[in-house]
């Protein structure tokens, strides 16, 4: 496994469309607080990639750890598109009551939430096995404590894609 600091900013995929929320704001009955809303239009995601292994699973291939002031790291591969956040903010009871919606999305479980009621705008929480832990005051703030890791076993000059694939496949 393999951390770099990233400069701020620079792993972040740009928009090549505008983007507008307000439709999806009017269709689930919430709007996005005015910082990530200036975040998602302006960018769609995070830089990362997946491999498919031999057994033709999807593996992490880089992924984005951030420290907590606990000292507890939280992982995570991707920014949830736009509309999933939507959709899944009502998947959790808990989530509902706390005024949270899920943000980025990880295969092995946990997620960065983020605060969508009057007093809890724009603050980001992780969920962990003992509840809602505030982690950061905004987006930009998180981006800021962000590490990219690499992890893989397989050697780099294995790894190909297939035309139109968004994935990594490793060569036999």
């Amino acid at each position: 496994m393999e951390s770099i600091r990233k400069h701020f900013a620079n792993f972040l995929k740009y928009r090549s469309e505008v983007l507008s929320v307000q439709g999806l704001e009017d269709e689930h009955g919430f709007k996005l607080p005015p910082v990530y809303k200036s975040f998602i239009t302006q960018f769609e995601g995070v830089f990362g990639d997946v491999y498919m292994d031999s057994q033709e699973e999807l593996q992490t291939l880089t992924y984005y750890e951030y420290y907590s002031e606990e000292g507890e790291n939280l992982f995570f591969e991707d920014f949830l598109p736009v509309d999933n956040i939507f959709k899944y903010q009502s998947n959790s009871d808990s989530w509902v009551e706390h005024g949270v919606a899920p943000i980025t999305e990880h295969s092995h479980g946990g997620t960065i939430l983020l605060g969508i009621k009057e007093n809890n705008l724009d603050k980001l929480y992780f969920e962990y096995e003992r509840g809602l832990v505030l982690i950061e005051e905004n987006i930009y703030s998180f981006l800021r404590n962000l590490k990219f890791t690499f992890e893989y076993s397989e050697s780099k000059e294995k790894l190909y894609k297939k035309w139109g694939e968004d994935f990594w496949r490793v060569k036999e």
